[in-house]
């Protein structure tokens, strides 16, 4: 609506070229070649958001819509964003790049490879698509809280909790 552009579900998709790759889209343009992805923004999560318009989304949702795009193949995403505790809604546009499209499609092909041959992966480093992201998306960054006496203590009962889990085994 806040974009003019009439939407119709976009239903699941494979890849013709790497069918172990497949996607299922929220919506797309009726009459206009763009695809369109809904989230909520939880208050937790809002400070990992830029600014309205722009491409900074959190990296998952970047890794999300650069695989939706590449499998279709559209050049740019909306992400429409539902902030539920300002209750508004923000559109940020994604473009197309092709190199992270290469490194998500290298990645899985090796995964898929790993799955037919029934060879798990080595303990390796899982932050080297992430830094990537980071570098292009710098916005996006985790954040820590202090952790106030009520969670310390919901913690300590988690932490007893497992030991007698183990205990138990």
């Amino acid at each position: 609506e806040q974009t003019g552009i009439e939407l119709v579900p976009g239903g699941f998709h494979r890849s013709q070229s790497h069918p172990f790759l497949a996607v299922h889209l929220d919506y797309v343009g009726k009459s206009v070649k763009k695809l369109v992805e809904c989230k909520y923004v939880g208050y937790r999560t809002q400070a990992a958001w830029g600014d309205e318009g722009t491409d900074q989304v959190p990296e998952y949702y970047i890794m999300q819509v650069m695989t939706y795009m590449g499998v279709c193949g559209y050049a740019e995403a909306d992400v429409a964003a539902f902030f539920g505790s300002q209750n508004v809604v923000r559109i940020y546009t994604v473009p197309f790049r092709q190199v992270i499209f290469d490194a998500i499609v290298t990645a899985a092909m090796e995964f898929w490879e790993r799955v037919q041959t029934k060879n798990p992966p080595d303990e390796s480093d899982p932050g080297i698509m992430a830094d990537y992201i980071r570098a292009i998306y710098p916005k996006s960054e985790p954040k820590t809280m202090e952790a106030d006496q009520l969670a310390e203590g919901y913690l300590y009962q988690l932490g007893q909790a497992l030991v007698r889990l183990r205990e138990a085994e």
